[in-house]
């Protein structure tokens, strides 16, 4: 998933609002998506 993919980019820059929202885009599209929930937990932590 191309989204997901940016969002990983972002949080590896050091982005992590810009990475925050691609995850949870991923989120909306794929409700389950296990990647996208551990690591959007990392960021709100």
């Amino acid at each position: 998933m191309l989204i997901l993919n940016e969002g990983l980019i972002l949080y590896a820059k050091g982005k992590y609002f810009e990475a925050e929202k691609m995850f949870e885009l991923t989120l909306r599209l794929k409700p389950n998506h296990k990647k996208a929930k551990i690591t959007l937990k990392r960021i709100k932590e």
